[in-house]
């Protein structure tokens, strides 16, 4: 497969480069220019393609069944010259089996069409049709790509007509002779016959099999000429020749395929390309499908599916085709001036003549009018309104004519209508100058003079409006004739020079502009006043146009105050946001005045953003919701402009945003747009939402400070407004411009403009102006509001319009002004304190009043200060937290830095993290991370677990050993260890040994040769620094520079370079070589130090590389033009060491672990290992090695080879060659080559050696024996060759050889003994040859050497190990002794647990001898003292318990003073009530005893009136009389008559003693008001300076304060004298009231007498509470000696865990102990909440029994009062006052109640400490004491027994292996005392 996708690929190849350009040349624009500039056309031609696969066509196969696979048939796919080659089924219900049609066209390689099998093998029809919508061109070739063998014939056709015709392009068969008449070779086209049909063989041959491809060749090459350039040529022959155009265009494509070929019998073809474009007769550029059809998209103003013919406006001349020359022939558009939309080309008039003109048109070219239009002279004739209906006004023309001239006349225009007279204009419809109504009026149809009053006209003016008759009034002037003034002005002018004077009403403070005709004074709103209603009156004022801004309130923004802020601000606050964040503002909910319930606003934004770039856009959000309750618009209703219905809110649920620009300034504002306005609704509420703009994270952290929301009054709504001039409107405008930003506020809000547009809208708003409304008690006396604003004068520190509230920075409202908080600049968030205690707002963590600072005192209200435990004051944004780590610090106050007391080893700023180098955090400090420092980044671990960080190359928690792949673990190296190089070969490698350092030096580099070759700049080093470098790898590379004269920066001058195998790397210096020094250059050979060309760094790899075979150093000499001298050039490397060599060893040479799959070996693997050699002579070392190849004929098992050439070097005797592949000369020639040729013999390297026997001396000459060379000898002859004779033999013949004298037979012995001694000889040697393995072991002797060495080392270590045996014995022993006392004391008495521990401690010295004991003891210990140091955390936290206890004790003992003082004070101020009490005891009992003398008084008038019975009627009617009064006075009683003169002396004797009283009583309850004042003062003193820690001595102070208040209700005392009073005014009724009076006296006297038993309780209480506080002082004394003992106890406890080693449960048990400590703290908080609450409970009921006694007293004094209300009315108010404080002083008792619960539920929170836990606490110490004695000790001692068992199983193992060395080394000895002897 993959050869067909080589031809398919090849034969696409072709077919594009032989693709003609033609394409090319009309590809592109049909047109230029266009817009301003003209038009230019040029011919085009859509771009050629493969039509197959860009154009819509149909396929169609003729007759369908001649495609394959029905039915299903088998048959050869693939054949050759000898037959088939593969068979494929073909099945069309099987997609993986089936050859479509569509895969003629698939464009795929990989498929094909396949036809059924030809029945017979000379013919096969089948046509396959391509038809086409539309007409195209060939612009290359027709290809088919046939994956069968080519058929033997077949023809291509072509159809222009969709089919309806066919002709024939080519013919292809291998007998063209039938075709007569038709040309047989391609050499017949030429350009004279381009259209000729031709017949053709080329593409018939059987070969190739399959591949193969028929084409139609492009026959637009001849033309190109040899150089396929010649396109002028082409173009003329296209232009001049129709038939050639025509020869090439179809609409359809008809393939017949004939005579299928010989081998196979079918038809296969895997493409049909065709090379075309659309045929557009070179107007178009492109086609495209249009419902399914191609289409040209034509330009050249054409138009058709071919673009054959002109658009219907475009006639102007004939439509031409397109011309190859160049010429375009566009279609030109005919002239119709824009009045038609076609035209037809007249041949008469050779033009194009307009068809169908319109708008009144008409013409060849629609250049006249028609009828009844003119032609309008203004307009160009190419307007659409070019001629105009002449349209006569029929009441102005004569006879009704309606006609107009279609030429001017004169001074007459064209288009005049004839008109009547008065009358004029085109039309004839307006009248003359002086006349109107032409067409209205009583008379239509003529004209009426103006008849205007020239006083009132603009200069007099007599000419009028000629429709209306209106005359041009002046601007004050109004009627038809301007002889009236108009509203809003008055005084009409004397003469035309004058004007109507304006009114000048202000629009907002008169009801209106109309004012008074004659006097011209304005009607003013209420509160307003001035001839123009343009002032307030005094005491009122009209407010600004901000009133109503909106404060921040919330959102995500950190809300701030001003008092610290150099910004500009308004109201109380402001807001700090950062980006994205957040701002909700005040809502409003209808406390806005506006006119209507529904008014526009236009809204500001106020802020502050000092930066010189804006801050990003923002989002503000208005939300609307209903308002809560019913608004009240009744006051809206008389001003609404349109109905509306006035109880519901609109829009609830709504929103609306707007983009918030924020330019930088201070003080600035953002205004919204006129016209983008809010709606506010009154009777709804509406939420304000600023979110800031995003900011990009690599901008400046700022913020950006949001002021408030100002909703302004949209002007355009007033008619102060609508009414100004454009430029008074631009002033308005600009003034609420200005208004807006606060930094230009306070300059124009005083100006006049702003002024009176305040005024006008203010009062508009207001309906008039509005009262001061000034705070009393803030104002100052005798100051009235700013008429302009309403700003009241405020007294020091107030502040609001009214001066009703403290301003900001100050507290405590008051008749004298407010207090300064003089809070701290650094510690609080702002100036502004609480503004009724006085608190400042402190940063985070600043201490507040009564809080704790890091002073260890009780702060103050100032925030000046940081909390415990807490630092960074100084800083300005709070304080943080110490947070000081309790296991690392020794105390948990830092400095102000925030740096925590650090324990040794520990450090960070809250002592929470081993200090460098260390790990392991505990409460016993860290432990040494113990780092290689070779191997490591830093000095420090991983500070939990300890492990090291190590460079890039080492691994080990320690950082101690390389990782795999590396070596040689150096500090020096950056990243710790080396790589291994190995070539490649195997990652693992170790440091070799047996190497020293050597350096590679030349003094001199005079004779370097200069590298020519590389660059003349440069020299060369010699080749002792070349080829092999790698030891140098990491190593330094020196040399020396200096210059003769001028300098050299060798910065980006690459000084020296190295290259290997063509790659050059260089370093970068950056040094200066002057000629004044020498300069030492140093680069290490490490890859971190060298680029490549490009800079970028070179690999450690590539680094290796090229050490490993370094072909050139280059180092720069001339910097021109100044030469440097470079000397002492010197590459640090490593030699092997020499024995007695001082040089010292390194360890950057590697050992490698070669891969032995890699057949390599060496130090880096450099060499082949044995039986291995390069693939190639070429191969580089980093290529693996490969198996000799020796044919399995070497000698031996080993396979010896040359290492480059492969040649076999142990081949076999009998074998040569490369690979032993021969046999060798004289061998006979076979497989094995063991056998030699007759007469040779041996079967040596060089082959077999001839016999060459001794012709005399054989018995058959040239015949040997072939293993020996023995030949066959002749008696007494002997030697190989037989060439010699016997002993005692001689005289070698032919005849034989001579035998010698007798006497030779007697040393024939002697010879043959020393012939034995030799061939043995021999033999051994041969032995020891064939032994050898000097090769594989190393020289012998090298070896024997080292034995001996080893077994010297071997004797040293056994004598040592005996040496070590017997003090391990020794140290064994008197373990053994120590333990078994140990056990035995263990086992007899457990009570001396204290020696066992000693001993045990003595047991662990002795132990230490033993690593794994040791180890083990160790830790154990370690545990303890991990333990123990635990233990002593917990026993600090005990200690702090402890001095919490004593300050407790400190802080009671302090509360318990601070108790009795209050006490003391409290028992004074008591005494001093006591004694008010009793003044007004005595008050009332006078009251008392007065009204006993009235009622005595009353006794006797009773008495009188019996005696005197003549005046009982008189009486009787007096009394009715004064009864039915209510308002009866004593001048009445005077009135009466003589005989009851002494009862009207009797009742007025009643009357003066009733004042008196009265008065008394009214002093008296002034003095107990007082009295009241000063408690409450002195309690709100109390309040403030007392501290947390005495609460509940301010709860008995607050109680005795309420009593204080509580005596105001003595004022209802005044009431009861009153009653009196009224006794004395009606004399009937004084016996009544006189009886109420007793009554009420006596109730009042029993309530006064029981307030000193009230009072005497409260005493009672107050000195319960006291002996309750020192109860508590008592307590806590106890519970400072319990904590004490408990402390003590512990102690002991501690000491007890040290010895027993076990803290957990000691630590458990603390825990438990320090929870149920705090038991008698508990006790005293619920007996201290016990008393609390009783003495609260108490006062509640004392206070329910005094408001229920006052409401009762009052109650019956306003019943009396009530007949007398005048004179009551001050004792009304005394009582009510009385009450209020009276409720008052209640609220203040549940408020000191609930502070009490507080504290006392803070006392129940602490932990419990439970006193008796102590002594369990001891008893469980002892236990775990006792337990870790025996249990744990028992453990101890098995674990050392097991030590003890296995150190001796380890000497008894030692003993064996000596033993076995000794045994050895006796054999060694053997074997080499037998060597020597040998």
């Amino acid at each position: 497969m993959a050869f067909w996708k080589f031809l398919i690929s090849c034969l696409v190849v072709v077919v594009v480069t032989l693709a003609p350009v033609l394409c090319d040349i009309l590809d592109g624009v049909c047109q230029t220019g266009g817009g301003n500039t003209s038009i230019t056309y040029q011919a085009c031609a859509p771009a050629a393609s493969a039509l197959t696969r860009s154009a819509p066509f149909n396929l169609t196969i003729i007759p369908e069944s001649a495609t394959c696979g029905d039915p299903p048939t088998t048959f050869c796919s693939k054949t050759w010259q000898f037959g088939c080659l593969e068979f494929d089924t073909c099945d069309r219900n099987n997609p993986d089996k089936s050859h479509p049609k569509d895969f003629l066209v698939d464009d795929s390689m990989e498929t094909y069409w396949a036809s059924i099998s030809a029945s017979s093998r000379n013919e096969l029809k089948v046509v396959i049709q391509l038809s086409f919508d539309k007409l195209y061109e060939l612009s290359g070739t027709i290809a088919l790509l046939f994956f069968s063998g080519r058929p033997r014939e077949m023809i291509i056709e072509k159809s222009i007509d969709h089919g309806a015709s066919w002709t024939v392009l080519q013919y292809y068969s291998q007998d063209c002779t039938k075709y007569s008449g038709v040309a047989r070779s391609k050499g017949d086209l030429t350009t004279t016959n381009p259209t000729a049909v031709i017949c053709t063989g080329d593409y018939t041959t059987a070969e190739p099999y399959t591949g193969g491809i028929v084409k139609f060749d492009d026959r637009h090459l001849m033309f190109l000429g040899p150089t396929l350039s010649d396109y002028q040529n082409l173009f003329n022959a296209l232009e001049n020749d129709p038939n050639f155009h025509t020869f090439l265009s179809f609409t359809g494509i008809r393939i017949t395929l004939l005579i299928p070929p010989a081998q196979g019998g079918f038809y296969g073809i895997s493409n049909i390309d065709i090379s075309g474009k659309c045929s557009c007769n070179l107007h178009a550029s492109s086609c495209s499908l249009v419902n399914g059809f191609t289409v040209c998209n034509c330009s050249h103003n054409t138009e058709g599916k071919d673009c054959e013919r002109c658009l219907p406006m475009y006639n102007e001349r004939p439509w031409k085709r397109g011309s190859y020359l160049g010429e375009a022939n566009e279609c030109q558009k005919c002239e119709c001036n824009e009045h038609a939309q076609s035209c037809t080309y007249d041949p008469v008039y050779m033009r194009g003549v307009c068809d169908n003109c319109f708008h009144h048109t008409k013409g060849f070219h629609c250049q006249e009018c028609i009828d009844g239009y003119y032609h309008n002279t203004s307009l160009p004739l190419n307007d659409l309104n070019t001629c105009t209906l002449c349209d006569c006004e029929p009441l102005g023309v004569t006879q009704g004519s309606v006609g107009c001239s279609q030429t001017p006349d004169g001074d007459k225009p064209i288009g005049q209508c004839p008109c009547k007279p008065q009358i004029t204009g085109r039309r004839c419809d307006v009248c003359v100058d002086g006349f109107y109504g032409l067409l209205v009026g009583d008379q239509p149809g003529e004209c009426k003079p103006c008849n205007c009053n020239t006083r009132g006209t603009v200069g007099g003016s007599t000419t009028c409006n000629k429709e209306t008759g209106q005359c041009p009034c002046k601007p004050s002037t109004d009627g038809r004739l301007c002889s009236v003034c108009k509203p809003g002005y008055h005084g009409f002018p004397l003469d035309v020079t004058q004007e109507c004077t304006a009114c000048g009403c202000d629009w907002g403070g008169s009801m209106s502009e109309v004012c008074d005709a004659v006097s011209g004074e304005c009607n003013c709103r209420d509160k307003v006043q001035g001839v123009k209603c343009s002032q307030p009156e005094p005491g009122t004022y009209f407010p600004f146009l901000d009133v109503n801004a909106l404060d921040p309130v919330s959102g995500t923004c950190t809300l701030d105050s001003a008092m610290q802020s150099t910004l500009s601000h308004d109201g109380q606050s402001f807001a700090r946001c950062q980006s994205s964040q957040s701002v909700v503002f005040a809502d409003v909910a209808g406390q806005i005045r506006q006119p209507q319930i529904q008014w526009p606003y236009r809204l500001a934004v106020r802020y502050s953003h000092n930066s010189q770039l804006p801050w990003p856009s923002g989002t503000l959000t208005v939300t609307t919701s209903r308002i809560s309750g019913i608004t009240d618009t009744s006051e809206y209703l008389s001003k609404q402009t349109e109905p509306i219905n006035t109880s519901l809110c609109t829009g609830i649920g709504q929103t609306k945003t707007w983009t918030v620009d924020f330019q930088p300034g201070s003080g600035v504002a953002w205004l919204s747009s006129v016209g983008d306005e809010v709606i506010l609704d009154v009777r709804c509420q509406y939420r304000f939402t600023l979110v800031v703009g995003q900011k990009d994270l690599n901008e400046v952290n700022d913020d950006i400070v949001i002021d408030s929301i100002v909703p302004l009054p949209s002007l355009s709504q007033y008619p102060s407004y609508r009414s100004a001039d454009n430029e008074t409107k631009l002033q308005y405008d600009e003034c609420v411009t200005n208004v807006a930003a606060l930094s230009t506020r306070s300059q124009h809000v005083q100006s006049p403009t702003c002024r009176a547009l305040s005024f006008s809208v203010g009062t508009q708003i207001n309906l008039g102006a509005s009262d001061c409304g000034c705070d009393q008690v803030g104002t100052q006396l005798g100051t009235q509001c700013n008429g302009f604003g309403g700003e009241c004068a405020c007294k020091p520190g107030v502040a609001g319009r009214t001066c009703n509230t403290c301003d900001l920075g100050y507290y405590n409202f008051t008749d004298s002004g407010c207090t300064a908080c003089n809070c701290d600049q650094t510690g609080s968030q702002n100036g502004v304190c609480d503004i009724r205690t006085g608190q400042c707002p402190c940063h985070t963590n600043v201490a507040r009043y009564g809080e704790i600072t890091r002073d260890d005192v009780v702060a103050g209200t100032l925030c000046n200060v940081c909390k415990v435990n807490h630092y960074g004051f100084a800083e300005g944004s709070g304080c943080l937290p110490c947070n000081c780590s309790s296991l690392g610090s020794q105390k948990q106050q830092c400095d102000e830095e925030g740096q925590c007391t650090c324990k040794d080893t520990i450090t960070g700023l809250q002592c929470d993290v081993c200090e460098p180098g260390y790990y392991n955090f505990t409460v016993t400090g860290c432990l040494a991370c113990d780092c290689t420092s070779d191997g490591v980044v830093s000095s420090d671990c991983n500070k939990d677990t300890g492990v090291c960080t190590c460079r890039t190359n080492v691994m080990g928690d320690r950082c101690d050993q390389c990782k795999p792949g590396y070596f040689n673990l150096l500090h020096s190296d950056p990243n710790g260890c080396q790589k291994c190089f190995c070539y490649e070969h195997g990652t693992p490698c170790t440091s070799a040994g047996g190497f020293v350092e050597a350096f590679v030096f030349t003094e001199s580099t005079q004779f370097w040769e200069v590298a020519s070759s590389f660059d003349s700049n440069y020299i060369m080093a010699p080749t002792e620094f070349l080829a092999y470098q790698a030891r140098s790898y990491n190593q330094p590379l020196s040399f020396e520079m200096m210059t003769g004269s001028g300098s050299v920066q060798l910065s980006g001058r690459r000084p020296i370079i190295l290259e290997s195998q063509g790659v050059q790397i260089h370093s970068q210096q950056d040094e200066e070589i002057t000629s004044l020094e020498v300069t030492t250059i140093t680069i290490s050979l490490h890859e971190d130090y060298w680029y490549y060309s490009n800079d970028t760094q070179v690999t450690s790899s590539h680094m290796q590389r090229t050490l490993a075979d370094l072909q050139a150093i280059y180092v720069r000499k001339l910097y021109d033009p100044v030469i440097v001298t470079v000397r002492n050039f010197q590459m640090k490397s490593a030699a092997e060491a020499i024995e007695g060599d001082g040089r010292p060893p390194v360890g950057y040479v590697e050992q490698c672990s070669c891969e032995p799959a890699q057949g390599v070996t060496g130090l880096s693997c450099e060499t082949c290992s044995e039986g291995n050699r390069r693939p190639t002579n070429t191969s580089s070392r980093f290529e693996s090695c490969v198996p000799c190849d020796c044919n399995d004929k070497q000698d031996g098992a080993a396979i010896l080879c040359n290492e480059t050439t492969g040649e076999c070097l142990n081949c076999r005797n009998g074998t040569e060659g490369l690979n032993c592949e021969k046999c060798a000369p004289n061998v006979v020639d076979s497989s094995e080559c063991d056998v030699c040729m007759d007469n040779y013999w041996g079967l040596f390297k060089e082959g077999c050696i001839a016999c060459n026997c001794n012709d005399i001396g054989t018995i058959a000459a040239t015949i040997c024996e072939k293993s020996t060379g023995k030949c066959s000898c002749k008696d007494h002859v002997t030697g190989r060759q037989c060439d010699v004779c016997q002993d005692n033999y001689f005289n070698l013949t032919s005849a034989g050889c001579t035998v010698c004298d007798d006497c030779y037979v007697l040393v024939e012995t002697e010879v043959n003994e020393l012939r034995q001694m030799r061939d043995n000889l021999t033999s051994h040697v041969q032995v020891l040859k064939d032994n050898d393995k000097n090769a594989e072991l190393g020289r012998f002797t090298e070896r024997l050497n080292k034995a001996v060495t080893d077994l010297n080392d071997l004797q040293q270590f056994v004598d040592d190990a005996k040496n070590m045996e017997v003090t391990t014995a020794d140290t064994l022993s008197d373990l053994n002794a120590t333990l078994i006392i140990l056990l035995a004391d263990l086992e007899g008495n457990t009570a001396i647990v204290a020696t066992i521990a000693s001993e045990l401690r003595q047991a662990r010295v002795n132990v230490d001898v033993s690593k794994g004991a040791v180890n083990a003891i160790k830790g154990t210990v370690n545990t303890a003292l991990m333990q123990l140091e635990a233990l002593r955390l917990e026993s600090r936290k005990i200690t702090d318990l402890v001095n919490t206890l004593v300050s407790m004790n400190q802080e009671f003992s302090t509360m318990a003073g601070a108790t009795a003082n209050e006490l003391q004070r409290l028992d004074g101020e008591v005494s001093a009530i006591e004694n008010v009490v009793t003044d007004a005891n005595n008050v009332s009992s006078a009251s008392l005893e007065m009204a006993t003398q009235t009622s005595n008084a009353l006794g006797a008038v009773t008495s009188r009136v019996g005696a005197l019975q003549a005046s009982v009627n008189q009486l009787n009617s007096l009394v009715t009389m004064i009864n039915s009064s209510a308002a009866g006075s004593l001048t009445r009683v005077k009135d009466q008559t003589d005989s009851f003169t002494a009862i009207n002396e009797q009742v007025a004797n009643l009357a003066v003693p009733s004042e008196s009283v009265a008065k008394n009583l009214q002093s008296q309850a002034s003095q107990i008001r007082q009295s009241a004042q000063s408690l409450r003062e002195q309690a709100l003193e109390n309040a403030q300076s007392t501290t947390l820690t005495s609460q509940v001595s301010r709860a008995v102070t607050q109680s005795a304060d309420l009593l204080g208040n509580i005596r105001v209700v003595l004022s209802t005392s005044e009431i009861l004298l009153e009653q009196v009073r009224s006794a004395a005014v009606r004399a009937e009724e004084a016996a009544t009231m006189a009886s109420n009076a007793f009554t009420a006296a006596e109730d009042m006297r029993s309530t006064l007498l029981s307030f000193s038993a009230i009072i005497a309780d409260l005493k009672q209480q107050a000195q319960n509470s006291l002996n309750t506080v020192m109860e508590i002082r008592n307590l806590s004394e106890a519970a400072i000696q319990t904590a004490q003992a408990l402390r003590e106890q512990l102690r002991v406890a501690f000491n007890n865990a040290q010895l027993a080693h076990q803290q957990m449960m000691t630590a458990e048990a603390l825990q438990r102990s320090k929870r149920d400590a705090l038991s008698p703290v508990n006790d005293l908080a619920n007996q201290l909440q016990t008393d609390s609450s009783g003495v609260l409970n108490d006062l509640e009921t004392q206070a329910g029994r005094i408001i229920a006694a006052n409401s009762t007293y009052v109650q019956v004094g306003d019943s009396t009062c009530k007949s007398e209300q005048p004179l009551l009315s001050e004792a009304r108010n005394s009582s009510e006052a009385a009450k209020l404080k009276a409720q008052e002083a209640f609220t203040k008792v549940s408020i000191t109640k609930d502070r009490a619960e507080s504290l006392l539920q803070s006392l129940q929170n602490l932990q419990e400490i439970d006193v008796a836990r102590i002594q369990q606490l001891k008893d469980e110490i002892q236990a775990n004491r006792e337990y870790f004695d025996q249990r744990q000790l028992a453990a101890v001692v098995t674990e050392l027994r097991n030590k003890v068992q296995a150190q001796k199983d380890w000497i008894d193992s030692a003993v064996v292996r000596k033993e076995q060395l000794q045994l050895d080394i006796q054999n060694l000895r053997a074997t080499q005392s037998q060597l020597v002897h040998n």
